[in-house]
């Protein structure tokens, strides 16, 4: 069974082996295993050489660490497979052993916690080699099975409590025990084995959350984002915490829940100062990279799973906009999920989250044989003198896309933190973008027999200096038409730079359904144009018998800033000819085939007479698909316009292509075209090329 794409996500650290340096000197400390993500307070380090040192935010840790807390410190551990493991106040933290080899998904995290509150996040060695990963106590051990959980170590004593995951085992010499659902745990005496877990009091949790939660403002705050314990006391943390003893015996509500329960959100608030006083960047995009990891509840079985993937998260201090890709490496089919925001000084508002939730596995049961969206919102912000680290926490569901109430399937929770990688120019100005899009719009009931292939074009109107993006979709396949969706507007958009941007989508001449309507840009390592951009956008409908879905990856499209009429005239002038070479992105179509929809791809070469732009030989060339399938192109424009259009013609084969020249001098030229081959074949696409040359033609 396919776990929910995006189950409770906790957006914690960032591609930490990218940060992560090598020592080049054999008298240097070996290769860093985590870095300090977020501190409040004072916290010291101290190697096996009992060598101590003060720890800042990025600050890195090593195998054989012991970290220690002061009466107000508190702090976020990042692991490079991106577990995470926050402590709160008077607390000490040994790593035992690290070891994480990603090629060989082989790895080890051996912690043990000594005294003090602690919450833990496993990441993929949790996934990779559970057995393999323990927090040691005092009292007893915890064994993890990709979960989260925390817990109190306090004379001699363990309380611990599972939060959400697989589970967890509690096991010292005197026995062990399991616990499977959230919101329970157990108390574990020394020389006792451990109780059955029993479901905690709202003051047992509170216990947790409050000290890893406390924000009391600290009036000096330290330039790294740090806050002083400006009491005179020095790093070895003489003084006396006033911690709440939470091992002591009492009444424990024995009810036993039906189902589980996510952690209340105040367990995932930050555990860092929200208030440090912090001045943002003024121009330039900065690109922070992370991971998400974490569970969520699906409300069928209230079944809970976790989940650890890698996310980029963009900040674009021009316009104030905030992007961030969450990627599923778990789904074949799925697409990333993303976010969007307005930076406001420090903080981030406005989050909204969506994104494909993928389609379920198990084909036995039907309620897992679901289509689904995420959908969500969130608050944000960034922390110290520096960009050096975004925060991010929001909440959501996965929702059902094909029945018109569409009815939410699971629920799930985020938290995070980020570390910047680089910064970039940020883009300025306003275009008015004319594109194209395909889609593939399927009858949620009959996906097989009531299928429509829809071509059309695209304006965006994108005002690169405010970050918001407005325009709108028409597409059709000769009988039915989804006409003027609106792009962005007052549903919310951000643009990043011009291949990094996203949009909802809403209205339309058929109305739209309320969840799973966006448009986002495609990957920018598969971005193929000098001067366009392409990407994908997904619709959910209903016209009025049939509810339908058009979504990836068969729904795509490209837009970028058309060319000038003045230089389209210009090189018609000087008799100039241009030669275009690029690749073909679409979808194969056959209704005799057990798949009937499968991905295509290839090339496609055009020579453009700009003298000749009314003619039918102006712009001619020829398409060759993967599949062996060869198209030869005939096309003509107006005198003056980058826009044209022609024909796909072959043996048995007839069609459409459209397109537009764009950028300086018709740099680049991009469109869509739709082809049948016999009655039951049938490609659609979209195409990017660009120039390869551009002279005057010469005549033999």
């Amino acid at each position: 069974m396919r776990q929910p794409f995006f189950l409770i996500l906790i957006v914690t650290a960032l591609s930490l082996l990218s940060t992560f340096n090598l020592s080049v000197n054999a008298a240097q400390p070996p290769e860093p295993v985590a870095r300090i993500a977020a501190l409040r307070g004072k916290a010291v380090a101290t190697d096996t050489a009992a060598r101590q040192r003060p720890l800042t935010v990025r600050a890195a840790l090593y195998e054989g660490d012991t970290i220690v807390t002061g009466p107000r410190g508190r702090l976020q551990i990042l692991f490079s497979d991106n577990t995470i493991i926050s402590i709160g106040r008077d607390t000490t933290l040994l790593i035992n052993e690290y070891l994480w080899q990603p090629d060989k998904e082989e790895g080890a995290l051996h912690t043990e916690v000594k005294e003090g509150i602690f919450r833990v996040m496993g990441g993929k060695i949790t996934k990779a080699a559970p057995r393999n990963f323990t927090t040691k106590t005092p009292a007893a051990t915890i064994g993890i099975r990709g979960s989260m959980y925390a817990g109190v170590v306090a004379n001699q004593q363990l309380s611990v409590v599972f939060q959400g995951g697989r589970g967890i085992v509690v096991t010292n010499d005197f026995g062990s025990v399991e616990i499977r659902k959230a919101g329970y745990g157990t108390h574990v005496k020394m020389n006792e084995p451990p109780p059955p877990p029993t479901l905690f009091s709202g003051d047992e949790m509170d216990a947790f959350t409050d000290d890893l939660t406390d924000t009391d403002t600290d009036e000096d705050d330290a330039e790294n984002g740090t806050v002083d314990d400006s009491d005179g006391s020095d790093d070895s943390f003489d003084d006396t915490a006033d911690e709440s003893d939470t091992s002591q015996e009492g009444e424990i509500d024995q009810e036993i829940f039906d189902t589980a329960t996510l952690p209340p959100v105040s367990e995932t608030d930050p555990l860092i100062d929200t208030s440090t006083s912090w001045t943002p960047p003024t121009q330039g995009i900065t690109l922070f990279q992370g991971a998400i990891a974490g569970s969520s509840l699906l409300y069928e079985d209230g079944t809970q799973e976790t989940i650890n993937e890698p996310a980029d998260i963009l900040a674009n201090w021009h316009n104030h906009k905030v992007l961030g890709i969450v990627y599923d490496s778990q789904i074949d089919l799925a697409m990333p999920v993303f976010f969007f925001g307005d930076i406001d000084g420090s903080t981030v508002s406005n989050i909204k989250v969506f994104g494909g939730g993928g389609i379920q596995a198990d084909y036995n049961d039907p309620y897992y044989d679901q289509v689904s969206v995420v959908e969500g919102v969130g608050n944000g912000y960034f922390m110290g003198t520096d960009t050096g680290t975004f925060y991010f926490s929001g909440s959501g569901y996965d929702y059902a896309i094909e029945p018109s109430d569409q009815p939410a399937l699971s629920e799930w929770l985020v938290e995070g933190a980020g570390i910047e990688v680089k910064t970039m120019p940020a883009p300025a100005g306003s275009d008015t973008w004319i594109g194209y899009v395909v889609g593939i719009s399927e009858d949620m009931n009959n996906i097989d027999a009531n299928r429509r292939l829809l071509t059309g074009g695209m304006v965006l109107g994108i005002n690169k200096d405010t970050g918001d993006i407005s325009g709108s979709i028409s597409a059709d396949d000769g009988a039915f038409s989804l006409n003027n969706i609106t792009v962005g507007g007052t549903y919310g958009s951000a643009f990043i730079a011009d291949n990094l941007f996203a949009a909802l989508l809403g209205g339309g001449s058929t109305p739209l359904k309320e969840h799973g309507n966006y448009l986002v840009t495609g990957p920018a390592e598969e971005q193929f144009l000098d001067y366009a951009t392409w990407g994908y956008w997904e619709v959910a409908y209903s016209d009025g018998t049939q509810q339908y879905h058009n979504h990836v990856p068969g729904a795509m499209w490209l837009a970028g800033k058309p060319t000038a009429t003045t230089d389209i005239a210009a090189m018609a002038g000087n008799n100039l000819t241009g030669n275009y070479s690029g690749t073909v992105k679409g979808s194969k179509i056959d209704t005799t085939s057990p798949t009937q929809v499968s991905k295509i791809s290839g090339t496609m070469e055009l020579t453009v007479d700009f003298a000749m732009l009314g003619s039918t030989a102006a712009i001619n060339g020829d398409m060759a698909l993967n599949d062996g399938t060869m198209f030869y192109i005939e096309a003509m424009g107006t005198a003056g316009s980058p826009h044209f259009g022609g024909s796909l013609l072959g043996s048995g084969i007839s069609g459409d292509i459209v397109g537009t020249m764009y950028g300086p001098d018709a740099g680049s030229i991009g469109g869509n075209f739709s082809a049948t081959n016999g009655s039951n074949l049938t490609y659609q696409g979209i195409y990017g090329l660009n120039q390869t040359s551009l002279g005057e033609l010469i005549f033999q």
